[in-house]
């Protein structure tokens, strides 16, 4: 049930004499794990919880939103990330998929292939272009065992 929908809404009453000490245990912790991440990973989750933000709001409105679109959106005008112009579909659906958390351990040129649904030469230069762009890194591992995910904000 979405807040709105509560029969109290708008007029909600509480007692902020029990609230206030929760609250500041919540904004300690909080600050312990921010101090624990490094500044890309704040950067991250912070584009991160926006984007959970826009679309769970979209929700209640009955609208839904495009992830990458929204994330894409979001990157230009924080002037974060410009890796989400100029690409085709396939990088978009592609790109979209990693968004979505569906390769967790990345995704591979033979995986692109399937997904894209595209040639292993046209995968091979797709996958370069994202590096490039800075949209995609390389994992470690090589040859065939080689993954690409989705970059750390910065």
């Amino acid at each position: 049930m979405w807040i709105w929908q509560q029969p109290e809404w708008p007029d909600f009453h509480w007692d902020s004499r029990l609230l206030a000490p929760l609250l500041r245990q919540t904004h300690f912790n909080q600050g312990l794990l921010l101090g624990r991440m490094g500044l890309e990973d704040q950067q991250q989750a912070t584009l991160d919880t926006l984007l959970a933000n826009i679309i769970h709001s979209s929700a209640i409105e009955g609208e839904k939103l495009n992830a990458f679109s929204v994330r894409s959106s979001q990157a230009n005008k924080l002037g974060i990330n410009g890796c989400f112009r100029l690409v085709s579909a396939e990088q978009v659906r592609v790109l979209n998929r990693l968004l979505d958390g569906e390769f967790e351990l990345g995704i591979s040129s033979s995986q692109y292939q399937k997904v894209a649904k595209v040639s292993r030469a046209t995968a091979t230069r797709h996958l370069a272009q994202l590096v490039e762009r800075g949209c995609l890194s390389k994992t470690d591992a090589g040859g065939r065992s080689t993954r690409y995910v989705i970059c750390s904000i910065s």
